[in-house]
């Protein structure tokens, strides 16, 4: 069987075309009515295949033109379509001659038995082919031009929907820029604050502390001496020989912790130019290295500590310390000080990540502000120190992990701080 399919969509076309082959047809193509007109004149199909919506001529003038055609008339015409689904266009359709109308999608067996059926009916004479359409021709034009009419509507709507929809989407992206541009405004400050208000000092402190140490080496070897009485080296011994190390040793911890968060913040201003160092992290050694600098203060404050064994996780190992050390130091800062304070850190593994629980027993943070403390220098209580930077960085460096980080927290009952992190 010969069959000229019509449709002025390529790809609906090959589809057609290879499934009719398949089955053992001849098929010609054409994108158009007038095209499909011309092609049937110069070779005759054994039957029209058509969609409705064509540019140039459409299928119902196409289906009109072939059955008032006489050497054409009497070729099976079936619509195949989409977009023209009211019953007013198949009955149109009928009017005008046509043999079936098959709405897209359907089941290519079903499809390829209706056009069997068509064409046996054509080949058997049972196909109806009138003489002329069964309705008057202003009734058809009618009808055609209130085809027309609802598809123009149905293509308005469309059209208005989809400025709708990109309206919304460039409102989207106006936003989404306004807060990109925010987020460059917070990264500028932070390289400002990284660069000179804390950059400085430290270097001071790092300085004074070197001259500590050298100047306990000669105040050491100067106790030591055999011209210092015996009374006077029992007292200053201890101090020289274990007190003040200690107090250095601390004092280096601190630095070498500041020197790590004012690392981590240059990182921050240049978040989507740093590449992070993947790697496996040992969250027990972390932790162990993180809870070191600040064991004075842990020891000083009577902070009761609870650190369970915690599963490794996927990360750049100097961001999750910087994370973490965030947090217990919010946990310190934050404590009642009218009970002992409690700190838990916990671990679990949960569909695919690693998640962590730093928990204290703290004043707590009220819903309304549990989400503000994530903001750039946002500080719910200014007689704290801090720069109010320390929750920010936690979540753009989680973020930067596909990880996320949240709380939980009631006032007066302290927070639990999770983070998940791939494992």
């Amino acid at each position: 069987m010969k069959i000229l399919i019509v449709d002025d969509n390529e790809d609906s076309r090959i589809i057609l075309k290879t499934t009719l082959e398949l089955d053992g047809h001849i098929v010609e193509e054409a994108p158009h009515g007038l095209k499909a007109l011309k092609m049937a004149k110069e070779s005759m199909p054994d039957i029209f295949i058509s969609d409705i919506l064509m540019p140039v001529m459409d299928g119902f003038s196409l289906c009109r033109e072939v059955k008032q055609d006489e050497k054409l008339r009497k070729i099976p015409f079936v619509f195949y379509t989409a977009t023209y689904l009211d019953p007013k266009d198949e009955k149109l359709a009928a009017s005008l001659g046509a043999s079936r109308y098959i709405v897209k999608p359907m089941d290519f067996d079903k499809f390829l038995k209706i056009i069997k059926e068509v064409f046996q009916e054509y080949s058997e004479k049972r196909l109806l082919i009138p003489e002329k359409p069964t309705e008057e021709e202003p009734e058809l034009f009618r009808m055609y031009q209130d085809s027309v009419v609802r598809m123009l509507d149905k293509k308005v709507q469309e059209l208005e929907n989809e400025i709708v929809k990109r309206k919304k989407m460039e409102e989207e992206l106006e936003r989404l820029n306004v807060e990109l541009t925010h987020k460059n405004k917070e990264l500028k400050q932070v390289l400002y604050v990284t660069s000179h208000d804390l950059r400085t000092p430290l270097v001071n402190i790092e300085g004074y502390s070197k001259e500590l140490e050298y100047s306990l080496k000669d105040l050491l070897s100067a106790v030591q001496s055999e011209d210092v009485p015996a009374h006077i080296k029992e007292t200053i011994a201890p101090i020289v020989d274990k007190d003040i190390p200690e107090a250095v040793k601390y004092i280096n911890a601190s630095i070498s912790k500041m020197n790590s968060m004012l690392s981590g913040l240059l990182k921050l201003s240049r978040m989507g130019q740093v590449v992070l160092k993947i790697q496996q992290i040992d969250m027990n050694k972390l932790m162990s290295d993180i809870l070191c600098v600040v064991e004075y203060q842990i020891k000083n404050m009577g902070v009761t500590l609870d650190v369970t064994d915690l599963p490794p996780c996927r990360g750049d190992e100097s961001q999750i310390n910087q994370v973490f050390s965030n947090l217990i130091s919010n946990a310190l800062k934050f404590l009642d000080p009218a009970r002992p304070g409690v700190i838990r850190i916990s671990g679990r593994r949960e569909n695919g990540h690693s998640v962590y629980c730093v928990e204290d027993n703290g004043i707590g943070i009220a819903p309304e502000y549990q989400e503000k403390i994530f903001e750039m220098f946002h500080r719910l209580d200014t007689t704290v120190d801090g720069e109010g930077l320390g929750l920010i960085i936690a979540r753009n460096i989680v973020e930067r992990h596909h990880g996320k980080i949240w709380i939980e927290s009631e006032p007066g009952r302290g927070c639990e701080f999770y983070v998940s992190i791939p494992a």
